[in-house]
């Protein structure tokens, strides 16, 4: 009788491992390079490269520190400084060669951007030349950025009134002209944007009631528009549209291998997803399920030498992790 319990017990583990490896093919995995404990209370942590090294800036948008570590030389921060608070939306890209670094203060306007400068930063001196400067109306609680095809998109949003606009740049130096706008609902906080074949998707979700959304968009129209300066009275039609569970606190496309991926996770209890886009803009194949511990509250992917990498940080702690996201091999 033991004998046949023990040959049921490892036939129903070897179904259980060919389910698993049914339900998950072409698995990604995250193969750690990065794990230190920086300093902790950080509201805004990002990575960017700039001369082919990995910079890690961090922002305390309360009393203004900001810091930035040379990941490729440790140790201590090259920069350091304590500016004016209240800068809340913060983000880097890449356009036509070139690293800009754009800020915002949601509660009074005031918008700037810089184009880096690696000596600059290198000295401890400044982020470098700004080259944008304007005093946008209060309230705008994303701003995302995406460069496609030698176009600058840049998505905001005002989580308060709903308002959504989009605009699109040929040229470095700003945030372009309006391309749309129109009040959506109210209440999203999680946005991604990402280009796939001559598709074009937003990706827009509310962590806290869970309705995730992903606009299609006809991208030879969209950058007809921009070429043409026009202006686009819609954002495509709605290719995926379902309600999840809530808390999910961050979203981000990346590219591995030709194919498109979404990860989101949860700061709150931990459980972290990576699952495919499909040319049609929706999402399926699940490849990655974990549960991490409480805390990842900030989140990235960046790419260096055409890798992804995901950055996790830890406010609460200042755990720092950064992994490159590869396909598993079985």
């Amino acid at each position: 009788m033991k004998t046949l319990k023990l040959i049921i017990a490892v036939l129903l583990l070897m179904f259980a491992n060919f389910i698993f490896s049914q339900n998950l093919p072409g698995e990604i995995e995250l193969v750690k390079e990065v794990d230190v404990n920086l300093g902790k209370g950080y509201t805004h942590s990002q990575v960017f490269v700039l001369n082919e090294e990995k910079f890690l800036f961090s922002h305390n948008s309360n009393t203004g520190q900001t810091d930035i570590w040379n990941l490729e030389k440790g140790g201590s921060p090259i920069y350091s400084k304590k500016w004016s608070s209240g800068w809340t939306n913060i983000n880097f890209h890449e356009f036509k060669g070139k690293v800009y670094f754009f800020h915002q203060k949601s509660s009074e306007g005031t918008a700037r951007i810089n184009r880096l400068d690696y000596n600059e930063i290198m000295a401890n001196k400044t982020m470098g030349p700004k080259i944008y400067e304007d005093k946008w109306s209060s309230g705008w609680t994303t701003t995302e950025f995406f460069v496609h095809n030698n176009i600058l998109y840049f998505f905001h949003y005002k989580k308060s009134t709903g308002l959504a606009r989009l605009n699109a740049a040929t040229m470095g130096g700003g945030v372009g002209l309006k391309l749309y706008e129109k009040t959506w609902s109210k209440g999203y906080i999680n946005f991604a944007m990402t280009a796939n074949g001559n598709r074009f998707y937003i990706l827009y979700q509310k962590g806290d009631e869970g309705t995730c959304v992903i606009n299609n968009i006809d991208l030879r129209q969209l950058e007809m528009a921009v070429h043409n300066g026009n202006s686009i009275s819609n954002l495509g039609e709605e290719s995926y549209k379902k309600k999840w569970s809530t808390g999910w606190s961050n979203i981000c496309f990346f590219t591995l291998d030709h194919q498109v991926y979404v990860f989101f996770n949860k700061n709150k209890g931990g459980t972290a997803r990576i699952e495919k886009l499909d040319y049609y803009g929706t999402l399926g194949q699940r490849v990655y399920d974990k549960k991490w511990s409480d805390g990842y509250s900030e989140v990235d992917i960046y790419y260096q030498n055409g890798k992804p990498y995901l950055f996790l940080q830890k406010a609460s702690t200042g755990q720092t992790i950064i992994s490159e996201l590869r396909i598993k091999k079985h």
